[in-house]
């Protein structure tokens, strides 16, 4: 019944399984025969003295015969792991579980599953195997939708529900049949050759139609060999291209009467604030739908995360929307009566045919039985004329999709620190009654996600790797520049020049012709001398998205793709018009906020809004237009590279002390009228001009020269072109392969947001009874002819309410957060926790006690879902810890037990921030020494910034980083007036310092160090005091720099005052 080809079982794997048995009959019983027959009992007997070994060593006199008993030793515990392997591997196998891994085991567990692999493989290709199939009836019923064909491994499309049509009508090996009653079940399987980028999931969703049988495809492969010399052990999330893996047929007979239906479907984009419900309610009609979304996104894979969890869905992922299903009737299906069976000639010698995809034939409604014929070379005979066909379905183009927000590495990074920088501007600006708005939920979302992935570090060795290049090129007098950058995940840095290089410069290491690596052990210290000499030679580098990155073999590691827009001159994209689009778009903004990409000039058409705040745009109406501003901005710097220099080169050599600013273009074509951004369809098309292709070609044909273009579209003749394939993206001429990242109006609109909140002034609250911290004392009260004191409190000495009763709440466990984060006792013993995530659970219970749930302490702590055990664990370990630390009444335990989602903290656990809260609101009422007192112990607890060496990302993105930060600065402030207007200078210098040891150059602190400075009558003080505010307003990065107003009228007024007492 079987085509030969389909059971036929290659020599070589027969070969190895009898191998396999050979050696495990030689290991297993062989080994320690031979031992125990030619040395023995491996130790000596009587076991001598340690000293008579010792001196035995020294001398040199060991016989050959301990020799022969020590090897003897090593060769029985060689001999024991590898038993003890074997046994771990046959009683995994016969559990049907994974094989578990002992390191102390190390290699030998490989050898044991190949071994047991091989010789399960020679069972299952035994004769009893054969036999058994000769036991089938030889009127076995089969499908009547069944056509098997060739074994050669069959090649399914990812992503596609069927099979690929067969291109020619060619004869192909057939058995006819029809459906007999009851009909016994009878799998028949296939191979697929695993393709990069698949999963267990969409190789089910493929072959099988629902990718939630993706563990059937796992069980049928377990054990097997899915390339030579490799067995697959069951683990799921391993799987390599070229692996063959057996697919699984239809086990059952589907019934006439009920026909397969189809599912038109359609894709959703989740935003800030989606649920499932939402989507449901918006996109279904009703919000108890959600199951359904659920059930078709189920185990999909979004950029390396699996959707596994209904209540955790990111921003950026597609969702499928199924549709209505329509199923056919089965009078469209079958005829009314039974055509009569197609018979089948007799057989005749032919050639093997080619191999060919599964076919369908048609079903009938009449049962008759099948009877058992040779294989045979027939042409495919076309049903009856009273058989309707369905129609055929076009296979549409599977095109691989850009990814989202969530894979934008270098926007991240910049958006980050532009946050951080408007940040600390505010709090420096704020006063003692300044307090920060609550953020909304859609921004914490969105700067979640970038936090997520910002890799600060790695576009820091990017930096310096290219700096310190450019120096070793330009001592070489090599003419080359960088024109891509692939960095890995491990920390290496692989470059492609412009052009050769005769001599490589260490510590780089020629991978190929024209690309070279820094490895990742090459710490940036050791170029950091070379680096210093020479400007960023790429300021025009954009993040295209990620590849892989190999020494010539594999799948090779995940890198992040960057390129030299300037080096290229051109790049077009050549792609559907949303996906051009947003990968453009998503260009514009990196660049826009890139940290390289300070001296840039950026000019857009169409995509005003990824300017992002930065003070070096531009938009223009037009590609003229565009082209005609960056020809302005780049001024002479295309006539001094017409000599050959490159401005790589230039910025390299440190030329004229120039930096060479480069003019980045980045424009949208309208096409047939349609919108330009791609997303609005009410928005109208931007003009751009009628440039030719070929005077654009010619305008940027050379790279290096200042001026860079990224266009949305083909352009007949340029040389770098983004070509989008199917299933993947391809940056020619490179020929290199790597997923894009694309982003939308609305994503743009979400970061922009995100850095407009960012920059936000702080509310200012009405003090409530007590001293105002900025009452002026009149001039008549300057004592001694000192700087008059502009903005000293008012005298209160005499307040009444000095006398008002104080105390803390009572506390057991202290979480220190202003500082280096610990958990400590009264006693200042600090608690060791087992896992890092049981420290930081805690610290997020302490900040959250309002909504201490167990959703949003997993939401919080994990980017990705995480196991209910592995949760559980951690929770324990906290308890577990605190409990240690301190004693807990009777009952009562640290972090409570609830039958519900709350996990409240016990009030016996406070943190730093809390006393010192407690002490700044109660010191507000209080006299200038009552301030003093009360004050000052809550500041001593300031070490260092808040949640110092720690890498949390929900502080930052709730507003807590800031809130704390805010909290001591204003407690520093109150507490430095306090002393000033006492005449402690000492005292003044100190709170001040605690406050700026969380935020440097915070004006009202340096505001308050200058006049201390000034009362001594220290204009040294003042200036000293003055530069320190600059160098921290130059250390942040897009800072213009520009000091305070009202801190340059101080300066000023100070240091006239104090010329005047000299």
């Amino acid at each position: 019944m079987i085509a030969a080809a389909a059971q036929h079982r290659p020599v070589s794997r027969v070969v190895r399984g009898v191998v396999a048995m050979l050696l495990l009959a030689v290991l297993s019983a062989g080994v320690p025969y031979a031992l125990v027959r030619c040395v023995g009992r491996p130790w000596p007997h009587p076991f001598p003295s340690l000293e008579t070994v010792w001196r035995s060593l020294r001398r040199g006199d060991i016989s050959d015969a301990a020799v022969v008993k020590i090897l003897a030793v090593l060769v029985w515990l060689t001999w024991a792991r590898l038993a003890v392997s074997l046994v771990i591997e046959v009683v995994a196998r016969l559990a049907g579980r994974s094989v578990p891994r002992f390191a102390a085991l190390g290699s030998s567990q490989q050898w044991a599953g190949a071994l047991v692999a091989a010789a399960v493989l020679l069972m299952a290709s035994s004769p009893r195997g054969a036999g058994a199939s000769a036991a089938v009836p030889a009127h076995l019923p089969l499908p009547a939708a069944l056509l098997v064909i060739d074994a050669e491994p069959l090649m399914f499309e990812p992503g596609s529900a069927t099979a690929p049509p067969t291109a020619s009508p060619d004869p192909v090996t057939v058995i006819e049949g029809t459906v007999a009653p009851n009909p016994e079940p009878h799998p028949v399987g296939v191979t697929y050759t695993v393709q990069r980028n698949d999963s267990f999931w969409s190789i089910a969703e493929a072959a099988l139609g629902d990718g939630s049988r993706w563990h059937e495809i796992v069980e049928l492969n377990r054990g097997s060999e899915v390339a030579p010399g490799v067995v697959f052990d069951g683990t799921a999330h391993r799987l390599l291209p070229g692996w063959q893996l057996l697919i699984a047929g239809t086990t059952t007979t589907p019934p006439p009467v009920a026909p397969p239906s189809t599912t038109v479907g359609r894709t959703v984009r989740v935003v800030a604030g989606d649920t499932l419900s939402g989507i449901a309610r918006r996109e279904l009609g009703r919000a108890t739908d959600w199951p359904r979304l659920w059930e078709a996104n189920r185990g999909h894979d979004f950029g390396g995360r699996i959707f596994d969890d209904p209540n955790l869905i990111l921003t950026g992922w597609e969702l499928v929307v199924p549709g209505d299903e329509v199923r056919p009737s089965v009078a469209e299906l079958a005829p009314a009566t039974a055509p009569a069976p197609v018979p089948v000639p007799a057989p005749i010698p032919a050639p093997v045919p080619a191999p060919v995809p599964v076919l369908a034939a048609e079903p009938t409604a009449a049962d008759v039985p099948v009877t058992e014929v040779p294989a045979v070379e027939i042409p495919i005979v076309e049903p009856a004329a009273d058989v309707v066909r369905p129609a055929p379905q076009r296979t549409e183009q599977i095109l691989d999709r850009p990814s989202g927000l969530g894979a934008a590495v270098l926007l991240a990074s910049g958006i980050t620190v532009g946050v951080a920088v408007r940040r600390r501007r505010r709090l420096r600006s704020a006063s003692v009654n300044a307090r920060l708005p609550q953020p909304t939920r859609n921004l914490v979302a969105v700067e979640t996600v970038l936090r997520a992935i910002d890799d600060g570090e790695r576009i820091a060795r990017i930096d310096i790797a290219l700096r310190a290049l450019a120096t070793e090129l330009s001592q070489m007098n090599c003419a080359a520049g960088v024109v891509a950058v692939l960095a890995t995940d491990d920390g290496a840095i692989e470059v492609i020049l412009t052009g050769p290089v005769v001599l490589v410069p260490a510590p780089w290491v020629a991978v190929a012709d024209g690309r070279y690596r820094l490895p990742a052990a090459v710490a940036l210290a050791d170029i950091a001398e070379q680096a210093r000499r020479a400007n960023q030679p790429c300021p025009a580098l954009a993040h295209l998205g990620s590849c892989r990155v190999g020494d010539g073999g594999g799948a090779g590691a995940q890198a992040q793709l960057f390129v030299d827009l300037e080096a290229m001159g051109l790049l077009a994209i050549s792609a559907t018009r949303p996906d051009a689009t947003n990968v453009a778009r998503a260009i514009a903004a990196g660049v826009a906020v890139s940290p390289l990409a300070e001296t840039a000039h950026l000019i857009t058409c169409g995509f005003s809004e990824t300017h992002l705040g930065r003070f070096c745009t531009d938009d223009a109406d037009s590609l003229d237009a565009a082209l005609d501003r960056a020809v302005q901005a780049i001024g002479t710097t295309a006539a001094t590279t017409s000599t050959g220099l490159s401005t790589f080169t230039l910025r390299a050599r440190h030329h004229g002390g120039e930096a060479w600013e480069p003019a980045i273009v980045v424009v949208t074509e309208p096409r047939h009228g349609a919108p330009a951004t791609g997303d609005d369809p009410a928005e109208p098309p931007h003009p751009t001009g009628a440039l030719a292709d070929a005077d654009l070609v010619a305008l940027t044909s050379t790279g290096g020269r200042g001026l860079a273009v990224v266009i949305d579209r083909a352009v007949a003749g340029a040389r770098w072109v983004i070509e989008q394939r199917r299933l993947t993206w391809v940056l020619e001429p490179l020929g290199l392969e790597f997923s894009p990242v694309g982003l939308t109006a609305l994503d743009v609109g979400r970061v922009a947001a995100l850095l407009d909140e960012a920059a936000q002034p702080l509310d200012l609250v009405t003090p409530g009874p007590g001293p105002a911290p900025d009452a002026v004392v009149p001039d008549a009260v300057v004592p001694d002819g000192a700087v008059p004191d502009v903005d000293a409190p008012r005298d209160l000495e005499h307040d009444s309410r000095s006398t008002q009763p104080w105390c803390l709440p009572p506390w057991s466990i202290l979480v220190r957060l202003l500082g280096p984060v610990e958990v400590t006792d009264g006693a200042g013993r600090i608690a060791e926790f087992e896992r890092s995530k049981a420290l930081e659970l805690v610290v997020w219970l302490s900040q959250h006690r309002d909504r201490s749930t167990r959703t949003a302490a997993r939401t919080a702590l994990w980017e990705l879902n995480v196991r209910d055990a592995t949760f559980a664990n951690v929770v324990s370990d906290s308890r577990r810890t605190l409990a240690r630390l301190a004693p807990v009444g009777n009952g009562e335990e640290w972090i409570g037990r609830t039958l519900t989602e709350q996990l409240p903290l016990h009030p016996g656990v406070i943190t730093d921030a809390d006393l010192l809260r407690l002490r700044f609101e109660h010191a507000r009422t209080l006299s200038p020494q009552g301030v003093i007192d009360v004050l000052r112990p809550g500041l001593e607890l300031v070490r260092d910034l808040v949640f110092f060496g720690t890498s949390y990302l929900w502080p930052d993105t709730e507003g807590i980083t800031s809130q704390l930060t805010l909290l001591v600065t204003s407690s520093a402030t109150l507490l430095g007036e306090q002393y000033l207007r006492l005449g402690d200078i000492d005292g003044v210098f100190w709170a001040t310092g605690q406050g700026l040891k969380v935020l440097a150059g915070h004006e009202e602190l340096i505001a308050l160090r200058m006049r201390a400075h000034a009362r001594q009558g220290d204009l040294a003080g003042v200036r000293q005091e003055w530069e320190s505010y600059e160098r921290a307003l130059n250390a942040d990065v897009w800072s213009s720099g520009d000091p305070a107003p009202k801190l340059v009228a101080l300066r000023r007024e100070l240091l006239s005052l104090s010329l005047q007492q000299v």
